[in-house]
């Protein structure tokens, strides 16, 4: 078994929640990963960089510790997911590969038997990529000859299963309905995969089971899983199953670009990948740390890369924002990165969405691509005036922006000019001219953001020596407005009629929804994810079910009050406002687990198991599939002794985080 707790360049990593961080926000190809790797010491910045580029997607909340004292790298996978976890994934994303080629037998099969299979073949050949861009099998497969063989073989078998089912009264059945009414014709096609998927056991009689869809599903599962573990060994990780997680410690920058590759998913880089299967990923790397305390102390920091999601279309930033902001990444400053030719609506969206920032923080701007700007398409090179004179501009154009959306009353800390930083992302003579290139080398712009993210650090968390609080007393001095015994039933009554009020809206209109949107509302809430979407015909679904538990449940704890005998001196507004944040992160995960998981861990949560059943049920009858929903989210949140467990660990945790973060 491997240590989790520590590792062999690294301070116990239950510490390093302590670190300054920072989270990172920006949309995909606004040079946000290019900042990161800027960070670090200039012999890990190809590896880093492995984490960008075109068609990247993050498929997990990545921490990058960057530390002064290490001189090699480290990849930290906390952990994967498991079979059951793969196999619900490949559920989802086989039906979607089904549904698309079945209809093509339908309309182009050949009519002689012989010529079938080439047919097949040809079909899912185009098929093979996920269309969930955090779930690329493909790309972990591929660098397998013998695995990427056995997967177009069982993708092609499926098809053929599913085509061999459909007999003549069924296609043609199909084939009217098709001229009659397109949706219903749809509709015949979901009901007959899912049938064919998820068979009853009578529906079973005279099927070769080995043939069935369910049994490649089995093998494909077992495929991708051993495949990621064979694909992390081989670039230098120890993999540890029993605690679902890998290790790849002291690498120099050419080990750690091997080991990188592993876990990247981006379709730059052509080395096969395991990022498919991880969903907790740490890495520790060699940089210039934080000087605090006067310049007197050096100190490691965490960066987070949190968001890049304009892959969705720009309306669905802030909630996309929102919703990775509330995790459990307490940050201390909130890195919003914006090219030069970012437009100006995408901005302002993500502006709305860091205004609504769940913790006290501080706002800096990194302006990328500033080698795009005008300046540099003259006759002549910018002289060092001229560049710093539009610098200026960037930095009072943005300023304005900024003060346009966010409020003074807004958690999050306004920045001043020196925290906008112009990056230019091409530092070559034949782009910049030989005087920018000097001076953006004088002009050290990760110098001038490692000031920046030092000195938000110390703005926003203060260290409070002026209290009285006993060590016995971290995990109780600050209190919920009313205690939790006392009000738990008010907070289910609150609980209940939300649910109430959400899915039976939602059932009651269910008609006027994509049988596709069910399907998607209810996978985003089996893998404990909001959900919001675009259809360009049928009404659009916003599902907030996770957030209006955060609400509800604020709204009965708060606001606090500090511990009768607990002095804080001048802090008590800062200190209440860490609290509430820190709650309601950890109320965030009180939610996932009052819906998803059991109080009993050798027992399956019966809400998480009716969710995954109804997300496998035809979806003929969405009004049904709705109320049915509503029922077991309102048994979930009548879990009183295990809700009131949960808030009362949530309202400890909390304190603790507040202590350790607030208090000397």
């Amino acid at each position: 078994m491997f240590n989790v707790q520590s590792s062999p360049n690294e301070k116990p990593i239950k510490e390093e929640k302590d670190y300054p961080a920072i989270a990172v926000i920006g949309g995909s190809g606004e040079g946000k990963s290019t900042a990161i790797a800027g960070l670090c010491n200039p012999g890990f910045q190809e590896s880093m960089l492995l984490f960008a580029g075109e068609g990247n997607t993050t498929s997990c909340i990545s921490r990058i510790v960057i530390n002064p004292e290490l001189n090699k790298a480290e990849i930290v996978v906390n952990k994967f997911k498991r079979r059951d976890e793969i196999r619900v994934e490949l559920e989802r994303h086989f039906k979607t590969s089904l549904v698309s080629e079945f209809k093509n037998c339908l309309s182009s099969r050949p009519k002689k038997e012989s010529e079938h299979r080439r047919f097949y073949a040809d079909a899912v050949g185009k098929k093979l990529s996920p269309i969930d861009a955090t779930f690329r099998i493909d790309k972990l497969l591929q660098g397998f000859e013998d695995a990427w063989v056995r997967y177009q073989d069982i993708m092609v078998s499926s098809i053929e299963f599913i085509d061999k089912q459909a007999d003549s009264s069924f296609r043609n059945n199909y084939f009217d309905c098709l001229k009659e009414e397109k949706n219903e014709a749809n509709r015949m096609i979901d009901t007959f995969i899912d049938q064919k998927m998820f068979p009853h056991e009578e529906s079973l009689n005279g099927v070769d089971e080995n043939n069935t869809i369910s049994t490649l599903l089995n093998e494909l599962c077992d495929l991708v899983y051993d495949k990621a573990l064979d694909c992390l060994q081989n670039a230098g990780f120890q993999v540890d199953e029993n605690s679902l997680a890998a290790y790849a410690f002291n690498k120099t920058s050419e080990g750690f670009k091997l080991s990188a590759q592993a876990v990247t998913n981006s379709k730059r880089v052509t080395a096969p990948s395991a990022a498919c299967i991880i969903k907790e990923m740490v890495l520790r790397v060699p940089g210039p740390g934080l000087l605090i305390d006067n310049g007197l102390i050096e100190t490691a920091y965490c960066v987070y890369d949190v968001v890049g999601f304009d892959n969705d279309g720009i309306d669905k930033i802030p909630e996309r924002v929102q919703e990775a902001l509330l995790t459990p990444v307490l940050y201390d400053a909130i890195l919003f990165v914006r090219s030069t030719a970012s437009p100006a609506a995408r901005n302002r969206d993500y502006l709305k969405a860091i205004k609504q920032s769940v913790r006290p923080s501080k706002l800096l701007v990194a302006v990328t691509h500033f080698d795009r700007t005008s300046i540099f398409e003259q006759d002549e090179d910018p002289t060092p005036d001229i560049i710093q004179k539009q610098i200026s501009q960037i930095k009072n154009d943005t300023m304005d922006l900024i003060e346009s959306v966010i409020d003074m009353e807004c958690p999050v800390k306004l920045p001043n000019k020196p925290d906008i930083i112009c990056f230019a992302n091409i530092a070559r003579k034949s782009r910049l001219g030989e005087e920018a290139v000097t001076f953006f080398r004088e002009n050290d712009p990760y110098q001038m953001l490692r000031m920046s993210i030092s000195k938000a650090f110390v703005q926003v968390r203060p260290k409070i020596k002026d209290h009285n609080i006993h060590q016995s007393q971290k995990g109780k001095f600050l209190l919920t407005k009313e205690p939790i015994n006392e009000i738990i039933g008010q907070i289910i009554n609150g609980l209940t009629s939300s649910i109430n009020d959400e899915y039976s809206v939602l059932r009651d209109r269910s008609n006027k929804l994509h049988h596709w949107t069910v399907d998607a509302v209810l996978w985003n809430l089996y893998h404990g994810r909001p959900h919001v979407s675009y259809a360009q015909v049928w009404e659009n679904v916003s599902i907030q079910t996770f957030s209006n538990f955060i609400r509800i449940c604020m709204e009965n704890l708060t606001p606090t009050k500090i511990e009768i005998g607990v002095q804080v001196g001048k802090y008590s507004d800062r200190v209440k406002l860490e609290f509430e944040s820190n709650l309601k992160l950890e109320l965030d995960q009180v939610a996932r687990k009052i819906f998803l998981e059991s109080g009993d861990s050798s027992q399956t949560n019966s809400c998480k198991e009716t969710i995954w059943q109804l997300a496998r049920t035809t979806k003929y009858n969405k009004w049904k599939i709705f109320d049915d929903l509503r029922k077991c989210l309102l048994t979930a949140v009548s879990q009183q002794s295990y809700l009131k467990d949960l808030l009362d660990s949530a309202v400890e945790n909390a304190n603790r985080s507040t202590y350790s973060r607030l208090f000397l």
